[in-house]
């Protein structure tokens, strides 16, 4: 094994296991966590062997490994670890893709170019093959009569996870200038087969990226494209265009494309504010931002664990156990899974990328010995020029790429959400192969890491929690306490999720630790609305609802806009059988008029004759006074 990890063809090894171990994670599920470390470390084992170290040093080292510390952590707050570990790997796999990418040479990053093509064709034959335009209509008509027709064309394939058109629309967006780039390059070079073979596979990625009627990446990969071409076509001209000139161009540029497609899809330059597209209840992309924002506030320490925002989110601020959020913001899920710092940490390794990028190295020039023969020095200095020439046009791609995912993940999270994919660090480890920032191993680097700069860390975050304790001693205290109760809480309302049916109290003794939390921060802070909610919900379960509309109607002052503190309230106020108090809170919630006529029924086969008329009365009273624009609950109905 000595010597091997200094040959030609290693880089590519370490590529290939990551990419395999990554794949196993991605698609075994729970049922293989441990056997694929063993596959992507396997290079690392025979560096250490050599006496060298385990990986190639980076610039963006810090941000990431931070990063991974508190999603380990995330595993311990999650409500089921089992999903939480899964989530772990598929982003464990993502850090061995970014090393072994951070090891491929300049050089040969065309290759992997190339790659994203077959990659970008392969994902989009998954999607053609397994999406389902019935439950996941597309917003354009056509698009679901075409969709329809394939879906009697294609052969029938079971037991294969679906992919969410979303989902799939965000990461095909984002290879498009990638593999545009190798096409071009491959052009450039006269190379034929390359341009035939990245036509074809870039028609099916485009085809498949048309079918997924996702607005957000069609509107990211707009931007991005209209932006390197603009550079491109001010190159060409001669025209002098500064990264400054850039940025502010980049900018106008945005506002005029959020309002051209405002105009185009909606036909209100205003729409665009309220409904980039909706989820299941005309719930619009700007609630959804702020009511994540009330549910991150419930967590502020310990964020709510990973693979958590869907259950969390349907819970605790649809209220209601079945799957409600068909897709979230890509920062806003970091941040309530991980916490604040797991999001800076995220922002550090991303900016860093376009930090590398801006100031990526140059390519050295190649040294001639005096033995070298004219043709040989021709040679070299024709390679030289052509790397120059590839690695300014893959910089700039990528820097689209980038751009991308950065505005699709505003009104979609294709990477992170839910279990989360392996190409979360791809771009940033494709970043640091092109700047050539890419540190060296030697026998030293065991003792070389950035000592300096985490004793910065820890002491910066040190005085900060210092400060906090001082200034703000009694509100984090109790925010403390809350915090722990609503993870235990959640341990106990989300086991199973989702369930599909309503809790019929038999969980209520096993909430009785978290309800103690809750006191416990009360008696610190009254005013703390992450208890006095949640002690609401606890009193709806024990039936209890006079307790559960003086804990409710004080976490709705403290915070009106929240959906689930005014809907638990209002439906609290409905079983009191003060249905015209409870008629203003509920009249503006979708789903109360069907859950309504559902109560009605099932009160009475749980025994409570009384609730069941109220809920009839109250059933009747939305039907009468709802806007007749309203659609019923739909799960089905998942706009894009």
């Amino acid at each position: 094994m000595k010597g091997i990890i200094y040959q030609k063809w290693f880089p590519w090894f370490c590529l290939g296991c990551a990419l395999l171990a990554s794949l196993m994670w991605y698609v075994a599920g729970d049922e293989l966590l441990w056997a694929p470390l063993f596959v992507a470390i396997a290079p690392w084992m025979a560096r250490v062997a050599n006496g060298r170290f385990p990986f190639r040093r980076t610039p963006l080292d810090v941000g990431l490994w931070v990063f991974m510390l508190t999603a380990l952590l995330a595993v311990w707050t999650a409500y089921d670890t089992v999903q939480a570990w899964h989530k772990f790997y598929i982003l464990l796999g993502g850090v061995f893709i970014y090393y072994a990418l951070a090891e491929i040479r300049r050089r040969d990053l065309w290759l992997v170019m190339g790659g994203t093509a077959v990659f970008s064709a392969a994902l989009a034959g998954y999607f053609l093959l397994t999406n389902d335009w019935a439950a996941w209509p597309a917003d354009i008509a056509i698009l679901n009569r075409i969709g329809g027709f394939i879906m009697r064309l294609r052969p029938a394939i079971r037991r294969l996870p679906v992919m969410h058109p979303n989902t799939a629309g965000g990461i095909l967006a984002m290879l498009v200038p990638l593999w545009v780039a190798f096409g071009w390059r491959s052009w450039q070079r006269r190379k034929k087969l390359f341009v035939r073979g990245t036509a074809v596979c870039g028609a099916i990625s485009l085809i498949a990226l048309l079918l997924t009627s996702s607005r957000g990446a069609w509107l990211a990969l707009f931007i991005a494209l209209t932006i390197w071409g603009l550079w491109a076509w001010g190159n060409k001209l001669g025209l002098p265009i500064s990264r400054h000139k850039l940025v502010l161009g980049g900018t106008a540029l945005l506002i005029v494309a959020i309002l051209f497609f405002s105009f185009l899809f909606f036909g209100d330059i205003t729409a665009i504010v309220g409904s980039v597209a909706a989820t299941t209840e005309e719930t619009s992309r700007l609630e959804l931002f702020q009511q994540t924002l009330y549910l991150i506030a419930d967590y502020p320490f310990t964020g709510s664990g990973l693979a958590t925002f869907p259950a969390q989110f349907s819970q605790y601020i649809v209220v209601m156990p079945v799957l409600w959020v068909v897709y979230s913001n890509f920062y806003l899920d970091i941040w309530l899974e991980q916490t604040i710092l797991g999001l800076l940490a995220f922002v550090l390794v991303w900016g860093g990328a376009v930090w590398l990028l801006t100031f990526s190295r140059p390519v050295s020039p190649p040294v001639f010995k005096e033995t070298d023969r004219e043709r040989k020095r021709r040679r070299r200095e024709r390679r030289y020029r052509r790397t120059q020439k590839d690695l300014r046009l893959f910089r700039w791609a990528l820097f689209a790429a980038l751009l991308v995912m950065g505005i699709h993940g505003l009104t979609d999270d294709a990477l992170y959400g839910h279990l989360g994919t392996p190409l979360v660090w791809f771009l940033p480890g494709l970043a640091v192969a092109i700047s050539g920032y890419s540190g060296h191993y030697s026998k030293r680097v065991w003792n070389d890491w950035p000592t300096k700069w985490i004793r910065i860390g820890l002491g910066a975050t040190t005085l900060v929690g210092i400060g906090i304790l001082l200034f703000f001693g009694q509100l984090a205290m109790a925010a403390w306490q809350a915090n722990l109760g609503a993870l235990e809480m959640a341990r106990v309302d989300l086991a199973g999720w989702p369930t599909n049916r309503w809790d019929e109290g038999q969980n209520v003794g096993a909430l009785a630790p978290a309800e103690e939390r809750f006191m416990m921060a009360l008696a610190v802070n009254p005013e703390n609305m992450t208890a006095q909610y949640r002690l609401g919900l606890s009193a709806m379960l024990h039936r209890d609802y006079e307790t559960a509309v003086s804990h409710l109607a004080h976490a709705w002052q403290l915070c009106p806009p929240h959906r689930g503190i005014r809907k638990a309230l209002g439906y609290s106020y409905v079983w009191l059988g003060d249905v015209e108090t409870a008629l203003p809170l509920l009249r503006d919630i979708p789903e109360a008029q069907r859950e309504m006529s559902i109560y009605a029924d099932w009160w009475q086969r749980q025994g409570y004759p009384e609730f069941a008329h109220n809920a009839t009365i109250m059933s009747t009273m939305l039907e009468q006074t709802s806007p007749p624009e309203k659609r019923p609950f739909s799960p089905a109905n998942k706009n894009r």
